[in-house]
Parts: structure tokens; sequence; C-alpha cells
């Protein structure tokens, strides 16, 4: 998206040892490797998302792992950052009956600013899973 990213609104990517050659095109801010799929890994990385997006001066986090960049069970209102969730049309929580994914979803969207979905059809899914 041309014009998105410009030195007055640059972008950094927490790089997990991605291996995607798009990152090397971005400042690159290194976080733990976990695999996305375990849902208490990724509850644990909220601590370091914070500190990372705050020594790089975000005033914007976006995610599509379900992570945060606070405990998720802070109120949104604590974090004093602006989080916006990227929703894909695979949502591997959805089928889930996990307490903890399941805590952690309603954290992940009720926490964001905004919601991105990729289509119409993930839009309508979210409003049901927000209710």
């Amino acid at each position: 998206m041309p014009g998105l990213i410009t030195p007055q609104a640059p972008l950094a990517i927490i790089d997990r040892n991605s291996h995607l050659a798009l990152t090397a095109s971005f400042e690159n801010l290194t976080g733990a490797e976990v695999d996305p799929l375990d849902y208490s890994a990724v509850a644990g990385l909220s601590f370091e998302n914070s500190q990372l997006v705050r020594s790089w001066g975000a005033s914007v986090f976006l995610s599509s792992w379900i992570s945060t960049s606070a405990g998720f069970d802070l109120e949104p209102s604590l974090t004093q950052l602006h989080e916006l969730i990227l929703v894909h049309d695979c949502l591997p929580e959805r089928g889930s009956k996990d307490a903890l994914l399941l805590h952690q979803r309603r954290r992940w969207l009720k926490g964001a600013s905004r919601c991105l979905a990729v289509s119409a059809a993930t839009a309508v899914d979210l409003e049901g899973l927000l209710q």
C-alpha cells in the first residue's frame, strides 16, 4: 500500500525468526521465537511486546497473532497504546473450548482500538464472536 509507511509513520516488525524476505525491508525488533498455535506461549508474549513497542516509541501495536502489548488481564484503557488487530479468515480458536484461548481471544478483540478484517465474511464472524 504505497504511502502508508513514511518517515513520519514508520513500521517495525517484531521478528520471531520468520525467515520472510519481506521483513528485511522494515526495521526488525527481535522477539522470542514461539509457535503461534501455542496459545499459552503467545499469551506470555504480552510483556515482551510491551517492552519492544515502548522502547521503539510506537503509538500503535498491530497483531494478527492474538497477542497484545499488555497483560491480557489488564483493562485496555490501562495499556495507553492503541492496538489494531488484523483478523484472518482462518481463526483457529473458532472451534476451541480452551479457556485460556477464549479469554485471550476476548482480550485481543475487546482490547483493540480497531479491528481490520480481511473479508466481509470475517467481519461477520467477528460480530458473532463479539456479540
